[in-house]
């Protein structure tokens, strides 16, 4: 890992400082851009990453929560992608499920301005290099075309981490307010910035007159207590998936897109760990054509900071 780490690493200075005569200096992706072809399954392939990195990330943390962002994680690789070549590029290219770079860069372009047609969430995000003033960029890095390019001292590794974490704080509203310390950019070539903010209010409001206290329990099985719990018996998108072996539930968001997806493994014969390793794109794909609009009673925790835990569907009679 660590290995495969420093090569992404040495191609970005390579590419970023142009002083490699193995690599000589290419037209910017941006300049094929309306002569790049790109289909909707190539937009569509790049989830295919955030599915194999939850199971890469599931095996770490067994019987453990987690929360990431994918799509966050896919756009800092994607800089690297962007300054690599030779068999590092070709890596990158099959991990993130892209082309070429100019293919690449149009599916990217295409893909955040997809996400930005939804003005009924908040979605803000930001994707920055920071690099030392003391290299000299390639053309295409200068015109900062794939992504916000900072030349910077990195002499002052104090004030570069305060700027950055400003950065990560204001636009994750202040959720997450450090993401680097001073040490870890003292002598750096290069930081790659990115981070992630989404809020977004439900198409079906729960009713706080509805909300009671029930048993939540942590794992099948195994309760934790009684917590107060919100319900709501509306139409969704339900569907039950025979490969999966579990319920599905669709959760959308108001005047938006974007849903949110539950899946509940069936109980007593199917685990979580079993609905994660037979999830990919193609089952994704199955269970979401399978969804039906039902009768659904929909039981959900809500925690101290916000938010909400999904304890369970049942199909409403």
């Amino acid at each position: 890992m660590m290995k495969n780490l420093a090569l992404v690493l040495l191609h970005l200075v390579i590419f970023l400082i142009g002083s490699s005569s193995s690599y000589p200096s290419k037209p910017c992706p941006p300049d094929n851009f309306d002569r790049v072809n790109v289909t909707f399954e190539d937009i569509r392939r790049t989830s295919s990453f955030g599915l194999d990195l939850f199971k890469k990330i599931k095996t770490r943390v067994p019987g453990k929560n987690m929360f990431f962002s994918s799509y966050s994680i896919w756009n800092a690789l994607a800089i690297a992608y962007f300054g690599a070549e030779g068999k590092t590029l070709d890596e990158l290219q099959n991990v993130l499920r892209l082309g070429k770079k100019d293919k690449g860069y149009k599916t990217k372009k295409l893909l955040s301005a997809e996400l930005s047609k939804n003005v009924g969430v908040e979605l803000d995000e930001v994707n920055r290099a920071y690099i030392a003033d003391s290299l000299v960029l390639e053309k295409c890095f200068r015109s900062g075309g794939f992504y916000d390019v900072y030349q910077v001292d990195f002499s002052d590794p104090a004030k570069l981490a305060r700027e950055i974490n400003g950065l990560v704080s204001n636009t994750t509203r202040g959720l997450i307010t450090e993401i680097v310390r001073p040490e870890i950019l003292r002598g750096a070539p290069f930081f790659l910035a990115n981070a992630i903010y989404f809020k977004g209010s439900w198409q079906e409001p729960f009713s706080e007159y509805l909300t009671q206290p029930r048993e939540f329990f942590c794992s099948p099985g195994v309760a934790c207590g009684e917590v107060q719990m919100m319900n709501q018996d509306s139409w969704y998108n339900y569907g039950n998936d025979t490969h999966l072996g579990a319920e599905v539930l669709e959760l959308p968001y108001l005047n938006s897109s974007i849903s949110m997806l539950l899946f509940l493994p069936w109980e007593g014969s199917v685990t979580v760990d079993d609905v994660v390793d037979r999830l990919d794109l193609t089952a994704l794909d199955a269970a979401i054509r399978g969804l039906e609009d039902q009768r659904v009673r929909v039981f959900s925790a809500e925690v101290q900071d916000g938010t909400n835990l999904g304890q369970g569907t049942a199909k409403g009679t």
